[in-house]
């Protein structure tokens, strides 16, 4: 596949426009308006959630690239910190297309959501989706979430069931990333998870005379 950037830009219809002129530079920037992946990470802070009373409010989201329909195009996952997943169908020649409610993708009220990795979990051929949750919320909102592929539906989208509890991998522990590999070469996939520091960025910061310490 050619190397080419997609842009994120604010939410809007699929994309349409023509594809910029190819320049003889090794990479070419393909906009919004053509590529369809309109995409924001978009925070809102309040009294009560910001940086100083979490950390890692600025740490960002994840994104994550894999053919989740076996057509041989790659998808894209996208991840806002306060609105959850956002699932993008490659459509050919670099058109995508939001089919986030359609492949039952759903986002929990309230919940942080970070990073994203794709694996074929339960070994039946389909990329699963494994997504990070961390936040100042409480630890039932924390726990991440594994997206189990069901195949497509009648429209040619991939299908998904949330079942972190059942493959226990609901892990509540303030996750920035995942990676599954097989760590002890058994023919199994393991899962090595990313975990955050908690302590308010308010608490623990003490002045001296050579400047500012964190304790």
């Amino acid at each position: 596949m050619p190397a080419i950037c997609l842009v994120a830009a604010c939410s809007g219809a699929a994309g349409s426009a023509a594809a910029p002129a190819a320049d003889g530079r090794l990479f070419t920037l393909l906009p919004s308006s053509y590529t369809g992946v309109r995409f924001e990470n978009r925070l809102t802070e309040t009294n009560d959630l910001n940086v100083f009373t979490y950390r890692n409010f600025y740490n960002g989201g994840g994104v994550a690239i894999g053919d989740l329909t076996g057509d041989g195009l790659p998808e894209i996952v996208l991840t806002s910190n306060q609105g959850g997943p956002r699932l993008y169908l490659n459509e050919g020649k670099f058109h995508f297309r939001d089919v986030t409610d359609e492949a039952r993708l759903r986002n929990k009220e309230g919940s942080w959501t970070t990073g994203v990795t794709l694996a074929d979990v339960n070994g039946d051929g389909l990329l699963d989706i494994y997504i990070c949750k961390a936040g100042k919320v409480p630890g039932a909102l924390r726990a991440n979430e594994l997206w189990i592929n069901q195949g497509l539906d009648a429209h040619g989208v991939p299908t998904f069931v949330e079942m972190a509890a059942a493959y226990g991998v609901a892990d509540t522990g303030y996750s920035t990333q995942a990676l599954f590999f097989d760590y002890d070469r058994d023919g199994d996939l393991d899962l090595f998870v990313i975990t955050c520091a908690t302590r308010s960025a308010a608490t623990g910061c003490t002045a001296t005379t050579g400047g500012t310490s964190w304790t």
